[in-house]
């Protein structure tokens, strides 16, 4: 930790040490109480909230809460997470939950994994919190260093450049030199009193050069970076000179251990600066990458293009992928023809890689004489996708696939993740979380077909004081996610795996709560999701709209399905 200080007045003395009044101890047993309340049981998972009750006469500032549980955290809001080893935690809190003042309850939330039938407990909690003492721990005041720096700037109004400076030590003398060349100075004036000095433009110059040197009153001496003033033609510009033109400033050559007056310090065929901010090589060793290879032969991204060959054509050099279109830089230069600055180089829609991936032509917008983005695959998309992580989890009681009819890279394209209407429509019913499925808008999709495969051990009852069968579960997350994709366009609805299915669907009314009427597209969709569920069901389905379903989830858009 760095902090500074200014100290005005008169007479003043900088303080020779620093001592540090505060640390975090532990509070007593007695000064608080931890609770633990479970808000949403789902059998092996849970979200909850810790509560911790301040009972002293005195605020807890920055309190931060070790505890053991018999469950796994895997989300917090309203604290952070500090460390977590073997189901021991320690929390922290955040912005919104400090101080905890006295007599005061914080809480934050959290959702977490545990084993079915296992009933959530924590254990052996500590609240810690930081505290002021006379235990101080003394530092001793290192010596402060003498840095000079300076900067300047052209003031067109009063025909002058302005040159500032800035010190570590603020007494002694300031002198200001000029030079013609950068390397024969001459004084132009002297100052002790002002960190400000404006050379007045007499006549007009091509360059000019200025230093600022300081004396202190304990004989220190330092010099700022020497300034380049250059005529541009409608004034002047103020930078730091580069002797050699290879876009790194003298100063910043000295930092790094380069030449200031060689472009090529290692002669490896790299520019000091392009090795320095482009290629990440080490500009003062000819074969920083391998052995025996020069930097500019080398390949810093391993694309199969070498670094020189990659600043020539101005990809980076850093990156296999420039343009992020699933082809490496190499492979576009030298197979494929494509650009490798243009994620889709013939503007179709589809990305270079993905066409590679289908079969189309990347410099081709009709491979097969139709635009590739109306073009049709069929692909089924398995639960275990990467894509589908987020819905397919260890602690959700279902997992989704998907076969699908559509333009594109449907493998590469298509992601799940949990809705974000899932926690409105969350009820004791409930099986999971309720899905949504993304893909291109760019894409045509012509037919998909979700799939749910339930586990009959995961298979959730509703609760009997609010469902009148207790066998009866919702169907939220599945038709959720269907009219998610419906709302694309997307003909055939869904299919479900379940051997309960058939027995637990009881009721279900959809109702269309957008305004206006049902397009020709929509009244289509909804008619085909009817017709599936009328084989499994036991009672007729309908919809029709309904303004107070409209006011309890006014947040979604078009459709919207209740139990």
């Amino acid at each position: 930790m760095n902090f500074g200080y200014c100290v005005t007045g008169e007479g003043l003395e900088i303080s020779k040490t620093f001592e540090i009044c505060s640390q975090r101890t532990d509070k007593a047993e007695n000064e608080y109480i931890v609770s633990l309340n479970v808000t949403n049981d789902w059998g092996n998972g849970f979200t909850g909230e810790i509560k911790i009750q301040n009972l002293s006469a005195e605020p807890i500032e920055a309190w931060r809460l070790n505890f053991d549980t018999n469950f796994t955290i895997e989300d917090i809001w309203n604290a952070r997470l500090v460390s977590a080893e073997a189901n021991s935690y320690s929390i922290a809190n955040d912005i919104t939950t400090t101080p905890i003042a006295a007599n005061e309850t914080k809480t934050f939330g959290f959702k977490a994994s545990k084993e079915n039938g296992v009933t959530a407990e924590i254990s052996n909690c500590i609240v810690k919190g930081v505290t002021i003492n006379e235990n101080f721990e003394t530092l001793d005041l290192l010596e402060t260093g003498l840095v000079l720096t300076a900067y300047a700037q052209y003031n067109q109004d009063e025909s002058a450049i302005d040159i500032y400076w800035n010190t570590t030590i603020q007494n002694g003398k300031f002198e200001i030199l000029e030079s013609d060349d950068n390397i024969k100075y001459s004084k132009l004036t002297e100052t002790s009193d002002f960190m400000f000095y404006s050379y007045k433009i007499t006549e007009n110059f091509s360059e000019k050069y200025f230093i600022v040197r300081q004396t202190t009153n304990d004989g220190r001496t330092a010099e700022a970076d020497s300034i380049l003033i250059s005529n541009n033609g409608n004034g002047y510009s103020v930078g730091f000179p580069d002797s050699d033109n290879d876009g790194i400033p003298d100063y910043l050559e000295k930092d790094i251990g380069t030449d200031p007056q060689k472009a090529d310090t290692d002669d490896d065929g790299l520019s000091d600066y392009e090795e320095f901010y482009l290629t990440g090589t080490d500009p003062t060793v000819y074969d920083s990458m391998a052995k025996g290879i020069s930097d500019a032969d080398a390949d810093s991204d391993m694309d199969g293009l070498s670094n020189k060959e990659e600043l020539n054509i101005k990809t980076n050099p850093l990156l296999e992928d420039t343009d992020k279109d699933g082809l490496s830089d190499g492979a576009e230069s030298l197979i494929y023809g494509t650009d490798s600055l243009k994620y889709d180089t013939d503007d179709d829609g589809i990305s270079d890689g993905d066409e590679i991936a289908l079969g189309l032509d990347p410099l081709n917008p009709q491979t097969f004489d139709v635009p590739d983005s109306e073009y049709i695959f069929e692909v089924d998309v398995p639960s275990d996708t990467a894509s589908f992580a987020d819905v397919n989890t260890d602690t959700n009681p279902f997992e989704v696939s998907v076969k699908m009819k559509a333009a594109g890279n449907i493998l590469s394209n298509l992601d799940a993740r949990e809705s974000l209407y899932s926690n409105a429509m969350t009820n004791d019913a409930t099986l999971g979380i309720c899905p949504e499925f993304i893909y291109d808008e760019g894409c045509k999709i012509e037919e998909a077909v979700i799939q749910f495969k339930i586990d009959d051990e995961n298979a959730v009852e509703a609760d009997t004081k609010k469902a009148e069968d207790s066998e009866f579960y919702t169907l939220f997350p599945l038709l959720i996610s269907v009219l998610e994709l419906g709302n694309q366009g997307i003909s055939t609805a869904f299919s479900c795996i379940s051997d309960l299915f058939s027995n637990t669907v009881k009721n279900i009314d959809i109702y269309e709560i957008s305004n206006g009427e049902l397009s020709k597209a929509s009244k289509k969709f909804i008619s085909s999701l009817c017709n599936e569920l009328s084989k499994v069901a036991t009672q007729k389905y309908s919809y029709s709209g309904n303004g107070e379903a409209h006011y309890i989830y006014e947040y979604y858009d078009d459709w919207y399905m209740v139990l």
